[in-house]
């Protein structure tokens, strides 16, 4: 499989190398801070860049950006990402992605699958990420309309990383929870 990564800091980051660490996928990583990139691929996080001419090819692409920016991401490069893409965000408030993505996704050819892994730590920054952040974590999943196949590659990806729980709700639920 080949996934995407947008935004390697903490919780990027610690995609990219457990996926490195525990999986045979190739993985190509952006950020919008080049010094960034480049030490995740001298770490070997990362198998190459991610530019937008390589999003058709992927099959995952995980956007690990702000809320603002992962809509403003998404909106911009929708054109370019392939059919048989699923979109993964993982931003903790679900219901301002969705609301900022709507019309974006009412149309888009690609599955979008919304969610936030349980897990961080006290640093932030790819140099705070870690292989093994996800062991044992919950993956909170907002599908909202996108299609069962499409919900199973995150939920296979997400066992693959270590993660302990998979967990599926509505953005409105997601949101009540972490706010409480």
């Amino acid at each position: 499989m080949k996934i995407g990564i947008v935004g390697l800091g903490l919780i990027g980051g610690s995609f990219a190398k457990a996926a490195k660490a525990r999986t045979p996928h190739t993985v190509l990583g952006a950020d919008r801070d080049e010094a960034v990139l480049q030490q995740a691929l001298a770490s070997g996080a990362v198998d190459a860049s991610l530019a937008p001419d390589d999003l058709a090819a992927c099959d995952l692409l995980i956007l690990c950006l702000y809320p603002p920016a992962a809509a403003e991401y998404l909106r911009e490069h929708a054109a370019k990402i392939g059919r048989q893409t699923v979109v993964m965000d993982a931003c903790g408030v679900k219901r301002a992605v969705y609301g900022a993505l709507r019309d974006v996704l009412q149309d888009a050819p690609f599955a979008f699958v919304g969610a936030h892994p349980m897990a961080g730590r006290e640093q932030s920054g790819f140099d705070a990420s870690l292989p093994g952040l996800f062991e044992g974590a919950s993956l909170i999943v907002t599908p909202e309309g996108a299609p069962e196949s499409a919900v199973l590659l995150v939920r296979d990806f997400a066992r693959e990383l270590g993660f302990g729980k998979f967990v599926r709700c509505t953005p409105a639920y997601h949101d009540r929870m972490i706010a409480y």
